[in-house]
Parts: structure tokens; C-alpha cells; sequence
């Protein structure tokens, strides 16, 4: 284990030690323990019962099949890449999907093309793995604790660490203290992905103990705010001490050569969150969408608004929007239907509301196409870092608001078919959506014509 002291005169010291077998178990099984509870508690506030059975016979089908690998095999890495003459690339992940793991992935098959070995280290249940990948090689090894990265590079020198994603990680400020030292310890260089919004709050997603995107305020509202925080969407047994938080993690990003950001707006707030880092290391590159089919989808604009809304819908991802601007047009008894392509967290009125389910990104032309979808709307409430969603409506050519929050606005705003929501509110949202496709609708019709501008 990776420990670090600071003495009273400003000094660090710090030392790897490891702790015994029984000590890893008990603290592995306390983890689970606390995250079994806090995990029950969510589904018992909501309600869901079904999801609460559901998830507690997965843990622990999830324990019981679990086999700890020897730790004998940790040595069969290091012996892999003595006998390689690139240095690895390391990624430090967490593995449950989305777009951090599309990003990922992407660098994993991009490295492996290159014959450059691959080490990635994720959380998995009850502990990490590490996986091996160069060239036919694809394994991976169970790790007891996220520091034995440092016994492969107290042997093999690494080229790169990329941090990718942290949330869901046990022990994230061990984390944010640890990537600097692993740093050293492998002369490697440093990138830090932000994908989300971790290294500037437990609350990834910067929704306030109010539900509302918190914008970075002054860290005397943050110590307000977490005090009394009880959002699903933060970490297990997270620590919640701001103070701690920035200091660790701004520590760790002043250590990186490279901060990665998608998006201008994001780089915006880590630098209010961390106004003295340096900006020359915060480096800004769009994710790169290049999987779509050609085909794009036959829009009917002189058809009733259907309002398309795409993904997993969550609470940041702006459920509790959809919710009420379905309510609305049942008050309104407006002729307009909403179209969920994915999923939606909350109850919806079913006459106004309809879910498709999960979708595979091919079909997603095919699927706005069969359901009559006219104009797609993402509700997000919190300040997505990029929003794969939006690029991939834009590509296929499709009508596309959204609130102006984080990344989507910036594209949006440049793009033939868009519209930007001035104010995060569902009247505001369904009134902004009529006039778009009242005015879309008086022009040629989608995909037929030359061009069909829409200025708010």
C-alpha cells in the first residue's frame, strides 16, 4: 500500500508497504459491505424493490464466482514485457462502459495496432485487474489493491499513464495521491482524461445537494453543499471533505503533463475549480466519431411534433425534465409524443411517453425513422464533457435542441439543425420545441431540399 505523509514544515514523505493477506480481506469485505448498504438504500428511497432483488442476488453471484488468481502471475506481465522492446502504455479505468471505456477502447485497439503492449489496470468486483494486450496476447490477473501497478514498474519502465476514469474507484483520493508517485516511480509521462467532472468534486456530475448544476462556486458553498449532499450518483463511501478533494487532486493534475479535456466548457470549469494550474497543460481534442453508418434518416417535419430523446436517461442526464414536459402536454392536451430510443429512470404518463429500450448505435437511424421521430431533444442537467449522443444526431442529420450546459452547445450552436435552450426548465424546453418544429416544418422538407436553416 501507498502511503504519504506531510509534516507541519510543508514536507512529503512517502512509502510503499504491504499489508498483510487477512488485512486485505477485511478491508475488502468492509468495502462491500458499506457499498451493499448504500446501494440498498438508494433502491429502497426510489422504491424499486424488483431492482433492489435484482442488484443484491447479482453481488453476490458476483462474490461467490469471483476466483482470485495467484499473485505469482502479476510476475508473468513483468516477464511479458522484458522480452518487448517498447515501453507499455499504461490506462487506469474503471470498466462500466459509456463513453470513457468507447475512448478507451479506441486507444487500446490504436496502441495494439502500433505493437505497443498495453497495460490496463480497472476496478472489478471485490478488487482490480490488470490486463495484459500485445499483439495476440489478451489476458488479464487479478490485483489485490490498485498499488501493484508499482511492482511492474519498479521492473519495466512506462511510456504514458493515462488516467481515464476514476469514479466507482474504492478509494479515489488513494488514487489522486498514488498517479504521481506511479509516475516517478516508472518515469512515465502523465495524462489525466476528464471525461466527468471527479477531479473537481465527489460529485461527478456537478449537481448540487438541490439537484442543480453548481457551475464551481466558491469552495465555502462546496463544504455547504456536500455536508448535506444525498445524491445517488455520487461514489460508495466516498470522501466528502472538499478541502481534501482539491488538495489531492490538484496536486495530481499539476503532476500531469497532459490534461485532456473534450470540450472548451469543460476546461473552463477545472480551471474555476484549480485557477492556478498551468494552462498550457490542459490540451482541448474533440473525441473522434467516425463509426456512424451513411444513412440517414427521412425526417417528416409536416408530421405532429414527436420529440426524440436518446440514452439512458438518468437524473443528470435529465429525467426528471422529461418527466414534466410529458406532464405538460398532457395538461396542454397537446397532439405531441415523446420517444424514449434507450431508457428513462422515472415513470412517464404512457400516452404521451414511449421507450424502445436499448439500441445499438447502427440501428439508430432505422429506429427515429420506424417511430416517426421529428426533432430530438438531449435534456441533460448537468454539463456533459462531450455527449457522443449529439455528434452522432448531427451526423445523421437530424433536428437536435439542448440545454445551453457543457459540451452539446458548442456544437450545436454551429450546426444547420440546432437549437440552444437558454434556461434548464420544461415549460421552456416543450415551448422552445414547438416553435423550432413549427419553424422547420415551413421550410423544405428534411434530406430532400438544399438546406434548412433555424436561427432562435
Amino acid at each position: 500500500m501507498f502511503l504519504e505523509t506531510t509534516f507541519v514544515d510543508g514536507r512529503v514523505a512517502s512509502l510503499t508497504v504491504q499489508p498483510t493477506y487477512a488485512t486485505r480481506r477485511i478491508e475488502r469485505m468492509l468495502i462491500v459491505a458499506s457499498g451493499l448498504l448504500a446501494s440498498a438504500l438508494r433502491y429502497v428511497r426510489r422504491g424499486d424493490v424488483r431492482g433492489l432483488i435484482r442488484k443484491t442476488g447479482e453481488s453476490f453471484l458476483s462474490m461467490a464466482t469471483v476466483r482470485r488468481q495467484p499473485r505469482h502471475q502479476i510476475g508473468e506481465i513483468v516477464d511479458a514485457l522484458r522480452h518487448t522492446s517498447e515501453r507499455p502504455f499504461v490506462i487506469i479505468d474503471h470498466n462500466m462502459g459509456g463513453g470513457a471505456n468507447l475512448y478507451r477502447d479506441r486507444l487500446l485497439k490504436e496502441r495494439r495496432a502500433s505493437g505497443q503492449p498495453v497495460i490496463l489496470m480497472y476496478c472489478a468486483s471485490l478488487g482490480y485487474r490488470i490486463r495484459y494486450v500485445h499483439h495476440e496476447n489478451d489476458w488479464a490477473v487479478s490485483a489485490e489493491s490498485f498499488d501493484m501497478l508499482s511492482e511492474i514498474a519498479r521492473v519495466v519502465a512506462f511510456d504514458e499513464i493515462l488516467v481515464n476514469n476514476v469514479v466507482f474507484f474504492e478509494e479515489p483520493l488513494f488514487a489522486a495521491r498514488y498517479v504521481p508517485h506511479l509516475r516517478d516511480l516508472s518515469h512515465a509521462k502523465l495524462t489525466i482524461a476528464i471525461h466527468d467532472y471527479f477531479s473537481v468534486c465527489p460529485s461527478w456530475v456537478l449537481l448540487d445537494n438541490h439537484g442543480r448544476f453548481c457551475n464551481v462556486p466558491a469552495i465555502e458553498r462546496c463544504r455547504e453543499c456536500l455536508a448535506s449532499h444525498k445524491g445517488s450518483f455520487l461514489p460508495l463511501a466516498v470522501n466528502r471533505n472538499i478541502d481534501e478533494w482539491r488538495e489531492a487532486w490538484g496536486r495530481c493534475l499539476a503532476t500531469a503533463d497532459t490534461i485532456l479535456c473534450f470540450s472548451h466548457s469543460s476546461a473552463t470549469l477545472v480551471r474555476r475549480a484549480y485557477p492556478t494550474l498551468d494552462t498550457k497543460k490542459i490540451l482541448v481534442r474533440a473525441h473522434v466519431v467516425d463509426y456512424l453508418l451513411p444513412r440517414k434518416p427521412a425526417i417528416a417535419l409536416d408530421s405532429a411534433l414527436n420529440i426524440g430523446v436518446v440514452g439512458n436517461i438518468t437524473e443528470h442526464k435529465g429525467s426528471g425534465i422529461v418527466k414534466r414536459v410529458a406532464e405538460l402536454i398532457a395538461e396542454r392536451r397537446l397532439p405531441i409524443r415523446i420517444t424514449i430510443i434507450g431508457t428513462i429512470d422515472v415513470p412517464c404518463k404512457r400516452s404521451i411517453v414511449h421507450i424502445t429500450g436499448p439500441y445499438k448505435r447502427q440501428d439508430l437511424a432505422r429506429i427515429i425513422e420506424q417511430y416517426g421521430v421529428n426533432v430530438c431533444f438531449l435534456p441533460s442537467i448537468s454539463p456533459e464533457t462531450f455527449s457522443y449522443v449529439t455528434e452522432e444526431l448531427i451526423s445523421l442529420e437530424v433536428p437536435i435542441a439542448v440545454f445551453d450546459i457543457g459540451a452539446p452547445p458548442e456544437r450545436v450552436r454551429k450546426y444547420q439543425y440546432g437549437l440552444v435552450l437558454k434556461e434548464i426548465d420544461a415549460k421552456i424546453a416543450l415551448d422552445g420545441l414547438m416553435a423550432f418544429h413549427a419553424a422547420l416544418g415551413q421550410r423544405a422538407p428534411m434530406h430532400t431540399a438544399a438546406e434548412v436553416e433555424f436561427t432562435q
